[in-house]
């Protein structure tokens, strides 16, 4: 484990079989946890990867909500999980999401339970049962719920986050060009 700028902490995952790759877990509000690898938040002048929101033009990231799903976390067990596009840069904002919303790849790369709704700001969503009967309470159990959503779509989905490389790379590139 390592600390990412700005005092968040990051951690290197595997990537396929054969590479690691730096992540970022950045709880920076009682609602915003995001999990972004490093380069999916980005200072388009310059290309340059970033931690801090307020520093960001294009940020990308799996995000779960702690305040806003709270009553659905405790009440019915769920765990909402989702792949954000903040909308720090209206250029990226909205080739992101076209881009990513218009590819043919990304359905058949879903982990099962993971839908694609169309949408600008989550481009994904994914609900996980939080299951604290099976452990020591509910913290355990919300963390091995999220444990699981990370696994799903980052540690053995090696295929989607390449794809949302792909997307994300010619989106900064069509966002920067003058």
């Amino acid at each position: 484990m390592t600390h990412a700028s700005d005092g968040y902490i990051s951690v290197w995952l595997p990537e396929g079989e054969e590479s690691e790759r730096e992540w970022t877990f950045r709880h920076g509000t009682s609602d915003w946890a995001y999990i972004f690898p490093r380069g999916w938040w980005t200072k388009l002048d310059d290309n340059t990867p970033v931690y801090n929101s307020t520093d960001t033009s294009g940020r990308v990231g799996f995000l779960h909500r702690l305040e806003s799903n709270q009553l659905k976390a405790i009440r019915d067990h769920e765990l909402k999980f989702y792949l954000r596009n903040s909308p720090d840069n209206d250029d990226f904002y909205d080739g992101f999401a076209s881009k990513f919303n218009g590819d043919e790849k990304i359905p058949d790369m879903l982990p099962a339970g993971t839908t694609r709704p169309d949408r600008k700001s989550n481009l994904l969503e994914a609900t996980y049962e939080i299951e604290p009967e099976f452990h020591d309470g509910f913290f355990e159990a919300y963390v091995a719920a999220l444990a699981r959503a990370v696994n799903d779509h980052v540690v053995s989905n090696p295929e989607l986050i390449n794809r949302i490389d792909e997307l994300r790379s010619a989106t900064v590139e069509q966002s920067t060009q003058f």
